[in-house]
Order: structure tokens, then sequence, then C-alpha cells
């Protein structure tokens, strides 16, 4: 997954879709399209993305490969579809958008190490602890606070996620964590990212915002490449580069 993991985001960029800046609001038949969409895509990036790291295990690498095609794509959407030229990379705007970028890499990076050590399915499993680490970071940072009837409903999905964790075939103490830091790094992003939105000073289009996101984030990808990645795969000769370049 790139900046699209929603993010992402997953890697995407997680719930930053490149949009006009007037806001749009799906409509209930919508909603039941867009949302199996959603998820048949998120669990088909995740499947493919393990068979690259099987063949090409440097997550790092790998997030930013994909960091990259997200800026290519969102630059060349901001540009076609934007409302206006293009604002540039000014002091507000890089400090404004620097704590959301920091935040989806580290969820980047956790999700390619998680998808490295255990299943696709207990990951996306552990993912559906989002939206507690969401109401967690929302009271934390932008002072909402979630009703009992909300909170209490996201009770069932724990318990869920603890009972398939205890019975997972391929499971790894390092990818439940690395699952954990990527899915509550998503949440954080999201947070920081209506932050940046309600700046009303910045004036940021969900366009700018996706594909500066993308290109700030690939931006602090790559010193992260050369500290860990870049050695071991000089030493291997690339091997699994080709392998990895089919799925891609």
């Amino acid at each position: 997954m790139g900046a699209g993991d929603k993010l992402h985001g997953d890697e995407r960029t997680f719930g930053l879709a490149p949009c006009a800046k007037t806001p749009c609001v799906p409509g209930s038949a919508s909603l039941l399209v867009l949302i199996p969409l959603w998820y048949g895509c998120s669990a088909a990036s995740s499947i493919t993305t393990k068979e690259i790291l099987r063949a090409f295990p440097y997550p790092i690498t790998v997030a930013a490969v994909q960091q990259m095609f997200s800026a290519v794509l969102g630059y060349m959407h901001a540009t076609k579809y934007g409302s206006g030229p293009m604002p540039g990379h000014t002091t507000e705007r890089v400090r404004a958008l620097t704590p959301p970028v920091i935040a989806m890499v580290g969820a980047l990076v956790s999700y390619r190490f998680s998808l490295l050590t255990v299943s696709v399915s207990l990951t996306h499993t552990i993912k559906t602890l989002g939206p507690l680490f969401t109401m967690f970071f929302s009271f934390l940072l932008l002072g909402e606070r979630t009703t009992l009837v909300r909170a209490g409903s996201v009770l069932p999905v724990v318990c869920g996620v603890a009972i398939t964790t205890v019975t997972e075939v391929e499971f790894a103490a390092i990818g439940l964590v690395a699952s954990l830091v990527s899915t509550a790094a998503q949440a954080m992003q999201m947070v920081l990212v209506k932050r940046v939105l309600a700046i009303k000073e910045l004036d940021i289009s969900k366009s700018e915002l996706f594909y500066k996101i993308a290109l700030y984030s690939l931006l602090l990808l790559l010193p992260l490449f050369l500290v860990h990645d870049a050695w071991p795969l000089y030493r291997s000769g690339w091997r699994g580069a080709g392998a990895a370049a089919h799925w891609l």
C-alpha cells in the first residue's frame, strides 16, 4: 500500500482520497458501495504487498516506492482537477503537515513490518481497533468527547481481536506490535489531518493535502531507506527486485 494505505496510507493515505475543495458528502447509497469497495481494495493491496515482501523483504524500500507512485499520481490529480494553481511549499504549510507526515511514515513502515511477520488476516483484524485509537486521539488532540454508547460499541471489537490473536496460527509478537503501532499511527494521522483541514489560514484542499503528504512522507522515507535497507539490499545484489517489480 502507498499513500492510498490510506494516506497511506496503506498506505495508503487513509481517508485522504483526492477530492475537490468543496465538501463532498456521499449519500447512504454511495456509502453502501464505497465501504465494501474500500475494504476490498485494502485487502487486495495488503495481499499484493505481502507477496512483494515475500520475494523482496525490504519493507521501507517497498513503502518508499509505493509512496513515489502516490506522490506522482497525487500531483497529476491536483494539477489537473485542482481549483487553481498549486500553492508553494511554504514554511507554514510544511510545519502544519509535518505531524501527519510523521504519523503516516510510522504507519507505513510498521504496517509492512507486520505483513512481513504475520498473516494478512491478523493484520486486518488488528486494524479493526482503529476506532478505539481514533476516539483516544480525538480526545487527546482535539478535545472531542465520545458518548458512552459509541465507546461501548467498540468493546465487542476488542474482544474479537483478543480471541483472534490467541487462536492465530501464524503468530509473532513483533508482528502483533507492528500491527498495533500501524493502527494507532493511522488513527493519529486522521486526527492530525482533520486538525490541518480546520486551519482556515492554510485554505488547503484535499487534493493538495493528498499530494503533499505523499511527497513529504517519501522524502522522510529516503533517509530511513539509507539507514536500514540500502546496505543489505546492495549486498544481496538486489535479489528479489525483479519479482517485486512484477507485482508492482
